[in-house]
C-alpha cells in the first residue's frame, strides 16, 4: 500500500548542506575552500547531480518495498482467513471433534503464521540484495571516476616541469608552485583540467605527510587548503552519488526491518504498533509518491554530462 503524497522528500534530511562537514561539525578549511566561487559552484552542481542520480537509482525500490513484503504475506493471509472461517462455522469441530478442534486450529494457525514470516523474510532479503546491488554499481562508478585520465601534451609538459623543479624549492615555493597548478584549473575549470588535477593530488597528499607540512604550520595549512581544493574539483557527481547511497542505505535497511516486523505481525505495515507507525508515516523514505524510471530510460551513468 502506498502512503500519502508529500511535498518534501524525507531523504532531504539525510543530505548535509555542507559537503565538508563531518558529523555536523563545521570544517574551517572546508569553508575556506568553498569561499572560492568556482569551487563552490562545482561542488554544489556535482552534489545536486549526485543526489539526483542516487535517488533515481533507488526510486523503484522505494516504491516496491512495502508492496513486496505485503504481497509475500497475502497468500498466507487468505489461507489464515479461510482457516478462521472454518473454525467459526464449526467445520473443524465436525472434522476433529469438540475436544481436538481448538488444538487443530492452533496448530494450523501457527504453521500458517510461520510460513508467512518466512515468506516475508525472503522478500525483504531480496530487497536488501537489490539495495546492495544498486550501492555496488554506484560505488564502482565512483571508483572508475578516480582513475586518472591521460594528460594532454601541455599538461604532461607542465607536470614534468613541476616535478623537476620541486626538489630545488623551499617549502613556501613548493606550495606556491602547486597552488598555481590548482589555480589554473580553478580559473578555467574544464573537465579536462579537473581530470589533470588527479595527477597532482598524489603529490599534494605525499607532501602533506611530511613533518614540515604539518597542519600546525602556516605552510601546512596552505598545502592542506590547496589539496582540499583539488579534491573538491576532481570529485564529480558519481562520488557524491556514492556518498548519498551510503547515507540512504542505512535508513532504507532500518525501515525495511520495521516493514518486515509489521507485515509478519499484521500482514500490512498499517497494522504495526505505535513505534512503527510513527516511523512509517509521511517522513518515511518508503512512502514517497514518486514515479519509477521508465524501463527504456537511458543510463544516468553513461549519458550524464553534468559535473
Amino acid at each position: 500500500m502506498t502512503g500519502p503524497a508529500i511535498t518534501t522528500d524525507p531523504l532531504d534530511a539525510l543530505d548535509a548542506p555542507d559537503p565538508f562537514a563531518g558529523a555536523g561539525v563545521p570544517d574551517p578549511v572546508g569553508a575556506a575552500v568553498l569561499s572560492d566561487p568556482v569551487v563552490a559552484d562545482h561542488v554544489a552542481r556535482a552534489t545536486a547531480a549526485g543526489i539526483e542520480a542516487a535517488r533515481a537509482a533507488l526510486s523503484r525500490l522505494r516504491i516496491e518495498a512495502v508492496p513486496a513484503a505485503e504481497n509475500a504475506a497475502a497468500p498466507y493471509l487468505k489461507v489464515r482467513a479461510d482457516l478462521d472461517a472454518t473454525f467459526k462455522d464449526g467445520k473443524l469441530h465436525e472434522r476433529y471433534g469438540a475436544d481436538l478442534a481448538q488444538r487443530a486450529y492452533d496448530v494450523e494457525k501457527a504453521n500458517i503464521d510461520r510460513d508467512r514470516a518466512a515468506a516475508v523474510k525472503d522478500a525483504v532479503a531480496a530487497l536488501h540484495e537489490r539495495l546492495d546491488a544498486v550501492a555496488a554499481t554506484i560505488a564502482a562508478e565512483a571508483a572508475r571516476a578516480d582513475e586518472p585520465a591521460a594528460l594532454t601534451p601541455d599538461q604532461s609538459r607542465a607536470m614534468t616541469d613541476v616535478l623537476t623543479l620541486l626538489p630545488h624549492l623551499s617549502n613556501a615555493e613548493k606550495i606556491a608552485q602547486l597552488e598555481a597548478v590548482v589555480a589554473a584549473a580553478t580559473a578555467a575549470p574544464t573537465a579536462e583540467r579537473r581530470a589533470g588535477l588527479r595527477h597532482v593530488l598524489p603529490l599534494l597528499r605525499s607532501l602533506a605527510t611530511k613533518p614540515e607540512f604539518a597542519r600546525t604550520t602556516d605552510d601546512g595549512v596552505r598545502l592542506y587548503v590547496t589539496m582540499r581544493k583539488a579534491e573538491a574539483l576532481t570529485r564529480d557527481y558519481r562520488h557524491h552519488a556514492a556518498e548519498a547511497i551510503r547515507r540512504y542505505a542505512g535508513a532504507f535497511s532500518y525501515e525495511l526491518g520495521l516493514v518486515a516486523a509489521a507485515v509478519v505481525e499484521h500482514g500490512t505495515w498499517q497494522g504495526s504498533h505505535a513505534a512503527n507507525r510513527q516511523t512509517l508515516d509521511g517522513r518515511s523514505m518508503l512512502r514517497v509518491a514518486i514515479a519509477p524510471p521508465a524501463k527504456d530510460e537511458p543510463s544516468r551513468w553513461s549519458k550524464r554530462t553534468t559535473p
